[in-house]
């Protein structure tokens, strides 16, 4: 029973944060506008690897929610970003491949990432 509130507090909890990073998006994007987008994942990524840590490491309720808020917010604030980065990379000729090969590697990292964390979090003994 404790397990299955845990998740169900973490799932919301992130999609909560998932999407209220548009909002926070946007006004950041107002301030950032002559910035390219890719260099504010200099910062976002690092935060969204302190956010994996965060989760995995450690069993209080309370890091763990933090851990929730902060994955939420980035994979919110990387995937709304991801089409202004491809945008800015390929151009507008390209820009319809380039989406479509950021959708296909979302695809993969979904698809192989709870194998590949699974077996990583059974090798190290991490409890979650």
């Amino acid at each position: 029973m404790f397990i299955w509130v845990f998740w169900s507090h973490y799932l919301f909890v992130m999609c909560l944060f998932s999407n209220n990073s548009y909002i926070i998006l946007y006004q950041l994007f107002i301030h950032f506008s002559k910035t390219p987008t890719i260099s504010h994942w200099v910062y976002i990524c690092p935060l969204l690897g302190l956010a994996h840590f965060i989760v995995a490491y450690f069993d209080n309720y309370w890091y763990v929610a933090i851990g929730c808020v902060l994955q939420g917010s980035t994979f919110g604030v990387i995937n709304s970003q991801s089409p202004a980065v491809m945008y800015e990379a390929a151009g507008l000729k390209r820009y319809p491949q380039g989406m479509a090969l950021v959708n296909l590697m979302y695809g993969f990292g979904n698809l192989f990432s709870n194998v590949i964390g699974g077996k990583y979090q059974h090798a190290l003994y991490v409890n979650v």
